[in-house]
This record gives C-alpha cells, sequence and structure tokens, in this order.
C-alpha cells in the first residue's frame, strides 16, 4: 500500500458518512488501496466500485467490483459520487486525470501524492487552483466535496488546467 495508514484513515473517516453509491478509481497498480477502499465503502451500503488504468494487471480481489483497462478518458459519459486520483503521475497525465474528473466527480473528488516530493507538480497544480479559484483543498489528499461548492466553475478550471500543460 502506498498509503501512510493515517493519511488512509483520515480519508476513510471522510468517506463514512457520505451515501457514496459508485466509486471510480483511477491508478490500480497492486490494487491494495482500491480494495481496501471498496471494502470499507461497502460497510456502509452497495458501492459500485470500478478501477481503471491502462496496464491489464486486474487486481480486484471481489467479484463485485470491476477493473477495466483504460485512462479517465474513458469514462467522460459517466458519473461518480467519488473520484479518487492517484493514477497517471506525469505532470500532463495528473493534468488530463483531473480535467477528465472534474465533470464526472457529482460528489468527492480526491486524490493522492499531494506535498509528495517525487511529484510536486502535483502539488503546484492544486495549489495553483486552489488560489486562483478560491477552493478549499485538504492537504493530504485534496479532497473536496464539490457538491458543497456553489457555482463551482468547472470549465474555467479545465481550461486553465488545460493552459498549464506542458
Amino acid at each position: 500500500i502506498w498509503q501512510q495508514p493515517d493519511e488512509l484513515v483520515e480519508l476513510l473517516l471522510f468517506l463514512q458518512n457520505k451515501n457514496i453509491k459508485s466509486f471510480l478509481n483511477l491508478g490500480t497498480y497492486n490494487g491494495i488501496t482500491f480494495n481496501l477502499i471498496s471494502d470499507v465503502l461497502n460497510t456502509f451500503g452497495n458501492v459500485t466500485c470500478i478501477t481503471v488504468d491502462p496496464y491489464n494487471w486486474n487486481p480486484v480481489k471481489n467479484e463485485k467490483y470491476s477493473y477495466r483497462g483504460g485512462t479517465s478518458e474513458d469514462f467522460k459519459n459517466q458519473v461518480f459520487d467519488l473520484v479518487f486520483i492517484d493514477g497517471d503521475h506525469t505532470h500532463n497525465g495528473f493534468i488530463d486525470d483531473l480535467i477528465n474528473s472534474l465533470p464526472i466527480a457529482n460528489g468527492i473528488l480526491c486524490g493522492h501524492d499531494y506535498n509528495n516530493m517525487r511529484y510536486p507538480w502535483i502539488t503546484d497544480i492544486l495549489d495553483d487552483v486552489k488560489r486562483k479559484f478560491s477552493l478549499d483543498i485538504d492537504v493530504v489528499y485534496w479532497m473536496r466535496n464539490i457538491n458543497n461548492i456553489d457555482n463551482l466553475p468547472i470549465e474555467d478550471i479545465r481550461e486553465y488546467l488545460r493552459s498549464r500543460c506542458v
């Protein structure tokens, strides 16, 4: 598991009373984080859990959960209560995942690797978006319940993110 235990506990506590019915995980690797989050979410109710990764190494341990080869681009016409980004950690890959996730996250958009020295651009990009659009972003998982933001300028944020691609 790549998450620190205290980070993961904070995320799971944050999610516990959010009435999540659908969960999309971007970036699977060994599947430990996906399976753990999915198991915890399903203790609160029946949650559709899907993980996607461009590498075909299906680590899903529960037949109720789904693995799909692909990227965030493949989910543009779907909506999820929870989207967790921990996939393509390249500068432009992260931006693409964030651009694709903003309109499909119908509740909580969160991810991993904020303040990770291996991927400083994740922190830089999120801090820039936070500043420019006055958003409240948590420093561990940058989790945000986007339903609580009045008139979230999703298209403006997406356009700004596109301008950050190199």
